[in-house]
């Protein structure tokens, strides 16, 4: 163990306890709910990095290599974003970096950019080089345009219209499905011909690969909780949050959260939410130890 050394500064936002000992998420899962919880350290405690021969920067440029050591850092923007971010940002990488290698000068589009894994998967990819467009709805226009992306309004711009304003017809370079149904078969002919590739974080519906193989085209699905269940590959998501660790640091990365309050006796709350699709970011519920 190396010396302490202080943590970084605690800010009190206004409404809420800063000084849980444990913070839960609710979640998505399989569809349905669940909480997940992230233990913290007693208030004042430190640790110091670990020291590690990862090279977080280098993934961040599309090259994997250095120790998959499984545990990550303690992310720094603070406890709520720090229980917010893994699930989302591992979903994301493993769908644009692992599956789809987006790289600087490709042209990325992000379906539902403004979602819980779409925004950051926006961020991860304009922090790669590419340029990126979001769908999202009149309300997210402005929120996905303060990520980086541009916006795209899928009510009232066709799949015909933005492929031909945003890549002249030629068709993304990548394309990421955080949506499912419809929108994934729009995908299939959004994407560019011969070296397009399609990722979907959601492998629910059937679907007619016609369109993608008449483009020559590729597809991969992304399961997240597939290292979790079986244990293969489980390392590498200790890279994949070193990497967003470093991320985060710099200011490069930040999770949306939602602006309402929850702990325990408000839980019920926080799965009603999340229900209804009107959650405004991530929900985090707060449970003082």
């Amino acid at each position: 163990m190396g010396q302490a050394v202080p943590g970084p500064a605690r800010q009190r936002l206004p409404g809420r306890l800063l000084r849980p000992s444990r913070l839960r998420k609710v979640e998505q899962h399989d569809g349905g709910l669940r909480l997940r919880h992230l233990r913290r350290r007693p208030l004042g405690a430190a640790r110091s990095p670990r020291p590690s021969r990862c090279r977080p920067r280098r993934l961040l440029d599309g090259n994997r290599g250095g120790d998959p050591l499984p545990v990550a850092p303690r992310l720094r923007p603070g406890g709520f974003e720090a229980a917010a971010l893994p699930l989302s940002v591992v979903t994301a990488w493993e769908g644009l970096v692992d599956r789809a290698s987006v790289r600087r000068g490709q042209t990325v589009l992000i379906h539902g950019g403004a979602g819980g894994v779409g925004h950051i998967a926006v961020q991860l990819a304009v922090a790669r080089g590419a340029r990126v467009f979001a769908t999202g709805s009149q309300a997210d226009l402005d929120r996905i345009h303060a990520l980086g992306a541009e916006p795209i309004d899928y009510r009232a711009t066709t799949v015909e219209q933005y492929v031909a304003s945003a890549t002249g017809g030629e068709g993304f370079d990548v394309i990421l499905d955080t949506l499912v149904g419809a929108t994934l078969d729009a995908s299939f002919g959004a994407v560019r011909r011969y070296t397009g590739h399609v990722v979907s974080i959601i492998g629910w519906g059937t679907h007619s690969l016609a369109p993608l193989s008449f483009r020559g085209a590729t597809y991969s699905g992304v399961f997240t909780l597939l290292p979790l269940l079986t244990g293969l590959g489980r390392a590498h998501h200790g890279v994949i949050l070193r990497a967003a660790a470093t991320m985060a640091d710099a200011g490069r990365l930040q999770p949306i959260l939602d602006p309402g309050v929850f702990d325990l006796s408000s839980v019920m709350d926080a799965h009603a939410l999340v229900e209804s699709g009107s959650a405004r970011g991530k929900v985090v519920v707060t449970v003082a130890g």
